[in-house]
Order: C-alpha cells, then structure tokens, then sequence
C-alpha cells in the first residue's frame, strides 16, 4: 500500500513541477515589469515637469515684463525730464518687446501636447484663442502710446486692453499649472492601473495552474489507481474460474461485462479530463491575447516619447535661432555704440553749438550699451535653456529605451503563456489517447465475454500468468486491495 502511495505522490510531483516552472518564471518576469513601470514613470513625470516649467517661467516672465513696460509709462507721464524721459522711453520698448516674445515662447514650447487642447474652466477659451486675443489686446495697447512723443491717444482704452491683455496671461498661467497637475495624476493613474493588471494577470496565471496542476495529479493518479483496482479483480476472477471450471463461463461473462460498465466510467471520467485540459488551454490562449494588447500600449508610449523627443529638438532649433537674432541685435547696438561715439567726437568739435548734439549722442550710446547687455543676458537664459533641453531629450530617450526592454519583456510573457496554451493543447491530446486506449479495453472485454464459453479447456495454462497478473497488480494497488479483491471474487463466486 505504501509503494502505490509513493508512486501516485512522485506522478503528482513531476506534473506539479512541470507546470510550475513556466508559472515561476512568469512571476518573476512580471516583478521585473513592475520595477520597469516605476522607472519609467519617473522619467515620464519629470520630463513633463521639465516642458511646463520652461512654458511656466516664460509666461510669468512675460508677465512681469509687461508690468515694467507700465511702470516706465507712469514714469514718462510724471517728469518732463529729458533723460527720463529717454530712458524710460526705452525701457518701456524693451519691455513691451520682451512681453510679446516670451508670451510667444510660452505658448511655442506647448506645441504639439496635450496642453493646447484645454479650456480655462470660466472663459471656455483654450491657449490658442487666449494667445490671439493677446496679442489683439497687446497691439491695441502699444499702438494708443507713443513713448518717443510721450503721446497718448485714448488713456481709458490704452489701460482697458492693458488690464485684458494680463487677464489673458494670466489664464493661459492657469491653464498651464492646471495641465501640469492633472498630467501628473493620469501619469500616475496609469502606472497605478498596469501595475494592478499585470499583478492580476500574475496571480491569476499562478492560482489557475496551481488548481489545474492539483486537479490533474489527482485524476491521473485516481485514474491509475482504479484501473489497477480494476485489472486486480479481473485477475481473480480468472484465477477463481480457473479452479472451478464448471461454473466459470458463466461467471466470466458476467465479470467482463461489469468490466466494460467500468471501462466506460473511466471513460466518461478522461472525457471530463480533456474537457477541463481544453478550458485550461482557452484561458491561456485569452491571456495570451491580454499580454498582446498590453504590448501595443507600450508601443503606442513608444511612439509618443518618440514625437517628444521630435518636440524637444524643435525646441532646441527655435532657441539656437532665437540666439543668432540675438547676436544681430548685439552687432546692431555695437554698430550704434560706434556711431554715438563718431557723433559725440564731431560735437566736441562743433563747440558750444553742438552740446545738446553730445548729449544725444551719450544717451544713444548709453542705449546702445544697455541693449547690448540685455541681449547677452537673453542669449545666457537661451543657452541654459537649450542646455535643459537638451538634457530633457535625453532624459525622453531613456524613457523610450525603457519602454522598448517592458515591450521585450512582456512579448517573453506573451510566449510563455502560449507555450503554456500549447503543453495544455498536448495534455489534452495525450487524455484523448488514453480515452482511445480505455475504449479498446473495453471491446477486448466484451470480446473475453463472448469467447467465455471457448476457454474452458485453456484454463490451466491460464493459471499462471494470471498469478503472475496478480502479483503484478499487487505491487501496484497494495496488498489491502488485493485481499479486499480476493474476498470479493470468492464471494461472488461462492454465491
């Protein structure tokens, strides 16, 4: 009894360590992926804070830009001083000037995201329509003051489009912030949602070949144990029709026909089997389909880092042309410096009719100078810029590298649930040739039933491979069973 228990524990135990193999790998695979998910997400949110942190800083430097523009005007009303009036003058160009591009820049750096499609919650306006009615409101401002003149045309309409141009930035900020903060949380939603999914798909691969790997150990080992049972009481019954010849055909046919209804069960029962193997193979086949369109999300992530990466080096060119007009401006003013100075010389020698000429003359070079600084100074942030820029790309093409190895490493799961949706595929045909075997077993029965009658004569020489039979199925269903058998057959027999 002992040595059928081992054998029927080591059968269990191969078949559960064949399935769990491939189930153990798939773990690990999906504990890899979900290591991946974290790295990649990370990359994915600081590069997006990375793109709405230079549109933010742009927008609030035009911003403030615009408001220094209206602090030079305040000034230019409320002195007649000439040189104030000069300087002021050109601070409020400059800083108009710089408020229309950085509102540009801003908007420029949005191009191609999400962000371009969004509404202000009150305006209903979304960044391209706030920007053109900007710069409709900005162009209205600009032209109602001339500061060379120190002339106003319409001050309640000059201060009017003043106040909507600000609103106007200041919704297209709100919009900006409020696109960072939902970004921020969908980018963590989903990584929250796919590492869910690919933990369930995980455990759920785990538990389902734990319960076919258990189900499948039991029928296999009930099964052979029962056909042993079953050969065991053939064999003495043979034994027992051997020694009693004169009632043994009748008693023989009735035994094999007993037989064949066993056969059948057994049948009926492989029948199931198969049925259970082929559902096991259905559900690997559906998991094999999830793990696929898992595998075409990642790539749609791949392509858009991809059309990232195109934005950040559009970026990158907008910004190196930004820094050659830049240069220009820095040559102009130089130019100019040169031409103050020519100018201030023919004063001097002018004497006191060119005075007032000299004085010009110094402020334009003092102009000059000025914007000649403040250009260096914009082709500075240009250059820190492109520098983020630049480490952004790289940042994106890490992030698309990730994703390419999570896609790699998910297609490998792909295959390892196929190869799974195969070997149940092959359980399935191996129960069916069993199903085919135990069918044959029972015409072999119904044919021992028939030819009862004509075995009469060879029952002696039957005597001894039945013995040996029984020996055999001894050894293999246990020595209880065998007298459980042995007790069974006498008393048919004896009745």
């Amino acid at each position: 009894m002992s040595n059928a228990k081992e054998k029927n524990a080591r059968i269990g135990l191969k078949m559960m360590v064949s399935i769990g193999i491939p189930v153990v790998a798939l773990a690990i695979i999906s504990i890899i992926a979900l290591a991946r998910l974290e790295s990649v997400s990370g990359f994915l949110i600081q590069s997006l804070n990375d793109q709405v942190n230079t549109s933010n800083e742009k927008i609030l430097s035009a911003d403030r830009d615009f408001y220094q523009a209206m602090q030079a005007y305040l000034k230019m009303r409320g002195t007649t001083d000439p040189e104030i009036l000069n300087a002021e003058a050109g601070d409020f160009k400059e800083n108009a000037q710089q408020t229309i591009d950085r509102v540009t820049q801003s908007v420029d750096a949005l191009a191609g995201s999400a962000a371009m499609a969004l509404s202000h919650p009150d305006s209903h306006k979304d960044i391209k329509t706030l920007f053109s009615d900007f710069q409709k409101q900005f162009k209205i401002w600009s032209e109602n003051f001339d500061p060379a003149q120190n002339k106003i045309n319409d001050e309640a309409l000059f201060w009017k489009s003043f106040n909507n141009a600000r609103g106007y930035i200041d919704e297209i900020t709100q919009i900006i912030e409020n696109y960072a903060a939902d970004s921020v949380t969908q980018s963590k939603n989903q990584v929250k949602n796919t590492r869910f999914f690919i933990s369930a798909v995980a455990l759920l691969a785990l538990l389902v070949s734990a319960i076919v790997g258990t189900i499948l150990a039991r029928s296999i080992s009930s099964i052979i144990k029962q056909s042993m049972k079953d050969l065991l009481f053939s064999a003495e019954e043979i034994s027992v029709t051997s020694s009693t010849v004169a009632d043994s055909s009748r008693t023989v046919a009735e035994a094999s026909t007993e037989q064949a209804a066993s056969v059948e069960e057994v049948s009926a029962t492989l029948e199931q089997t198969a049925a259970m193997v082929q559902a096991n193979s259905e559900n690997s086949k559906k998991a094999y389909d999830l793990s696929r369109k898992v595998t075409q999300s990642v790539g749609s992530g791949s392509e858009q880092m991809s059309q990232m990466m195109k934005s950040m080096d559009e970026i990158k060119r907008s910004s190196n042309e930004v820094t050659h007009v830049l240069k220009a401006i820095e040559e102009i003013a130089f130019q100019t410096n040169i031409l103050s100075l020519n100018a201030a010389v023919e004063a001097a020698r002018a004497g006191d009719a060119g005075k007032g000429f000299a004085v010009v003359a110094d402020e334009v070079r003092g102009l000059a100078h000025r914007s000649s600084k403040e250009a260096q100074s914009i082709s500075d942030i240009i250059d820190r810029n492109i520098s983020i820029s630049e480490t952004a790309a790289e940042v994106t093409s890490q992030a698309f590298e990730s994703f390419n190895e999570i896609q790699k490493e998910i297609e490998q799961i792909g295959r390892l649930i196929d190869s799974l949706a195969r070997a149940g595929e092959e359980q399935s045909i191996g129960i069916s040739q069993i199903s085919d075997t135990m069918q044959n077993m029972g015409q072999i029965v119904e044919k021992i039933a028939g030819d009862a009658n004509h075995n009469l004569e060879l029952a002696e020489k039957l005597l001894r491979p039945v013995e040996e039979m029984k020996s055999m199925a001894t050894r293999l269903s246990g020595s209880q069973d065998h007298a459980a058998a042995s007790t069974t057959a006498l008393s048919v027999y004896g009745r």
